[in-house]
């Protein structure tokens, strides 16, 4: 989306280390084998490390804001080296997005102090009977609000083997298609697991449906 503004930069954090490292000649590993301990320390130490030293090399080349979204996925050690990609350092324009209820790398949140804060309260994303039945995994003390049209009501349904599982996703496949005409190009399919441990993943074929 960024792309018309040759001026702006979009970037996953690490491929953003990785950037500045080649421009500055800043020596950067490619990833360990996942052994443990190894690919850890490459992201968390390695990598910011190399950030850290590209920006001393480069240093009129430098951002007037950084945008962090996902915030609370950063760890301590990635903060310094990013304020170091700023003009102006540590007192740099730092915006900082984030939602300590997706907390999927780290226990806890932790960034650099900021001027201001704003609580973003109302849900713009979901009809409101989603919104009812995510709230009930919610943890906080802030009121949720969502102003959207009620919606249909979610389908729960478990199941206790693989073979149900996929008899599951089978029939709310063809309810969506079938039923409520939904293109099979609207329709994802979202799991608890990467590719190597989802039962959906692996099956490629579900009834008719085939995965993309």
């Amino acid at each position: 989306a960024l792309e018309p503004w040759s001026r702006a930069t979009a970037a996953h954090f690490h491929s953003l280390c990785r950037r500045w490292a080649l421009r500055a000649g800043v020596p950067c590993p490619s990833a360990p084998s996942r052994r443990a301990g190894a690919e850890r320390d490459h992201y968390d130490r390695v990598l910011p490390e190399a950030l850290a030293e590209a920006a001393r090399r480069l240093p009129g080349d430098r951002y007037d804001a950084v945008i962090v979204d996902e915030a609370q996925d950063f760890r301590h050690a990635y903060w310094g080296p990013l304020q170091a990609t700023l003009k102006e350092g540590a007192r740099g324009a730092l915006c900082v997005f984030y939602d300590d209820n997706q907390m999927l790398y780290t226990k806890e949140v932790d960034f650099p102090p900021v001027d201001t804060r704003y609580d973003l309260t109302e849900n713009c994303r979901n009809v409101r009977r989603v919104h009812s039945l995510a709230m009930r995994f919610y943890k906080g003390t802030g009121l949720v609000t969502c102003r959207a049209p009620a919606g249909p009501e979610p389908a729960v349904s478990v199941y206790r083997s693989t073979a149900e599982l996929l008899d599951r996703v089978q029939s709310g496949l063809d309810r969506l298609m079938r039923e409520e005409e939904v293109p099979a190009s609207q329709i994802a399919v979202l799991t608890g697991h990467g590719r190597e441990k989802s039962a959906v993943w692996r099956a490629r074929r579900v009834g008719a449906h085939t995965r993309a």
